[in-house]
């Protein structure tokens, strides 16, 4: 994820500022003129080709140097964020590495944002709960509403206990304990 998140007022008079809110996304070169072609606008842009077709050198990298707002990009092999990384950090944008199958990596708890308050935090835990253990067979449902019904405790357990975090590492080490817990 790169880039600032910012808003300017847009006159109703002047349709062209409603275009012109938006910065443009490249989406390639004229093929007989010397300019990009643009989409302006609040719009979706897809790009589909075969490897090696120049999607990334062609259309993502010029985006990721021209682009003056954040931007979120799939990079699987670290392309885009060895070549573009640094120069959208120079330029004054926060510049975050997410890729949870590695140690170096940006990183956020999910579990901050559940309330602490006690009229909501056991709804909370409950949802979450509800998201995260759900059988594809309904005839395992019951092992998976306990599997459900013990994160919650553990999740309660670390809300109501006294330098504990409230992480998702420190609920699976609880977990892991096999034994009791007080």
């Amino acid at each position: 994820m790169m880039g600032k998140a910012k808003s300017k007022p847009i006159s109703p008079d002047n349709p062209q500022e409603r275009i012109e809110e938006h910065p443009a996304i490249l989406i390639g070169k004229h093929p007989t003129k010397d300019t990009f072609l643009a989409s302006y606008g609040q719009t979706f842009v897809m790009l589909a080709a075969p490897p090696g077709t120049g999607k990334t050198v062609g259309v993502v990298t010029p985006n990721l140097l021209s682009y003056p707002d954040s931007v979120v990009v799939n990079d699987p092999k670290f392309e885009n964020w060895r070549d573009t990384a640094g120069f959208r950090a120079a330029a004054g944008h926060k510049v975050y590495r997410f890729s949870p199958e590695l140690l170096e990596t940006h990183r956020w708890n999910p579990l901050s944002a559940l309330s602490r308050d006690p009229l909501y935090r056991l709804g909370q835990i409950r949802t979450l709960a509800g998201v995260l253990f759900v059988s594809d067979n309904p005839k395992n449902q019951e092992w998976y509403n306990k599997a459900a019904n013990v994160f919650s405790a553990i999740l309660l357990y670390l809300m109501e206990t006294e330098g504990m975090k409230l992480t998702l590492p420190q609920a699976y080490e609880i977990a892991s304990l096999g034994t009791g817990l007080g």
